[in-house]
């Protein structure tokens, strides 16, 4: 995306943002972190969530790329990436919300 701020700077319409090269430089340093780094990968997620906006409802458009207004960031922290978050000492089980699951064991015979 940093391309696209350097073609705005040139543009007369847009002109050069600088909190957009803040934005682009802060999402290319996470994109590293997580991956040099997987306990970081495993506790945060980066996620976009699109709603069309009243203005692109109201030209009658659907394009999430476009459509700044429409677009919300969002830095999620996962508990499944906390450590000792996969048993609730209360119900002593491995919660389904936390993405870990509990291998079925079977009462052993007498031979």
């Amino acid at each position: 995306m940093t391309g696209v701020e350097v073609v705005d700077g040139f543009s007369k319409k847009f002109r050069f943002s600088m909190e957009d090269a803040v934005a682009n430089a802060v999402g290319a340093a996470f994109a590293v972190l997580v991956e040099k780094y997987p306990r970081v990968d495993a506790l945060l997620d980066f996620r976009l969530l699109y709603q069309r906006s009243d203005d692109a409802k109201r030209v009658g458009e659907t394009d999430p790329l476009a459509d700044y207004s429409g677009q919300t960031f969002l830095l999620a922290a996962k508990a499944d990436g906390v450590r000792g978050s996969g048993r609730s000492p209360s119900c002593g089980t491995s919660s389904s919300w936390s993405g870990t699951t509990r291998a079925a064991t079977s009462p052993t015979t007498a031979r």
